[in-house]
């Protein structure tokens, strides 16, 4: 999660979907054609920046839209 203290939060749900859809993330790697590491970053919430491109795949991957995967908090 980042945490602004100004202008909010943003929450990444990757973990979350993993879960529903009952997927390892090394299978999500394999399908969206995304690093192992990079994986892990975003299931942790650990990400600086955001790679659309990677977001455009997880999409893609779990036929699921993007605020699927990131949730803005005030």
């Amino acid at each position: 999660m980042y945490d602004s203290k100004i202008y909010g939060k943003i929450k990444f749900k990757l973990a979350d979907i993993l879960e529903k859809e009952n997927m390892s993330k090394n299978h999500l790697s394999v399908i969206s054609n995304v690093r192992f590491d990079t994986i892990g970053k975003y299931v942790k919430g650990d990400i600086e920046r955001v790679d659309l491109d990677i977001i455009c795949r997880f999409c893609k991957a779990l036929n699921c839209k993007i605020e699927d995967i990131i949730e803005y908090e005030k």
